[in-house]
């Protein structure tokens, strides 16, 4: 016999927060109301789908439970694996998709339906990466290394002061990098402008 798995609406928001980190141990694929429950196989199968503009698969993971829950006992049992920075983001966003849905309460703090999934994978965003070789992009991970909002590498003199190395990577400096024909594939301008701010070791 086999196993039927699941393919469930996912919010972006909730997408774009947990993909920062690609693989998560635990997360709560959370709705907004507990008027439908859920059911499956445990273990089964549980992949995520943006929906339109998006309509793509974004990641996966396996059903383990559910079970209806107060917000803040949700926020205390998974914290930012709910998809959310803070209590009170996750209660914004909770607000928002209900308004949205045309939600009515009927009680008077009404519980979200909390989808447990183990083993999650996120995949990473288009714009949220860059294709480089692993030297490159171990060294653009600890700072030594970052990409300008024009697409120029930059090379830190922190690498010749900390290593006292670095003459295989210097004549990278100033070089234009090759960008994908589709804008959408092209890495996030705000994404660059942190790494050049918080990271990079100018």
């Amino acid at each position: 016999m086999g196993l039927f798995g699941t393919i469930a609406p996912t919010d972006f928001g909730w997408y774009d927060f947990l993909s920062r980190s690609s693989v998560w141990p635990e997360v709560n694929f959370w709705t907004p109301s507990t008027h439908f429950s859920f059911r499956a196989d445990e273990f089964s199968p549980f992949f995520f789908k943006l929906k339109a503009p998006y309509n793509a698969i974004c990641g996966f993971g396996y059903f383990a439970n559910y079970s209806p829950l107060p917000d803040w006992l949700a926020w205390s049992c998974f914290e930012e694996g709910n998809g959310c920075a803070s209590l009170k983001e996750m209660r914004d966003r909770i607000s928002a998709i209900r308004l949205r849905m045309r939600y009515v309460a009927t009680e008077r703090a009404p519980e979200i339906g909390c989808i447990v999934i183990v083993n999650a994978t996120l995949f990473a965003r288009h714009d949220n990466g860059l294709l480089l070789r692993a030297d490159l992009h171990r060294l653009f991970e600890q700072g030594y290394l970052t990409v300008t909002t024009e697409h120029r590498l930059r090379v830190s003199e922190r690498l010749r002061v900390d290593f006292n190395n670095g003459k295989t990577y210097y004549p990278f400096r100033d070089t234009s990098i090759s960008l994908p024909r589709d804008d959408r594939h092209r890495p996030d301008p705000d994404l660059l402008r942190w790494h050049n701010d918080s990271v990079f070791l100018g």
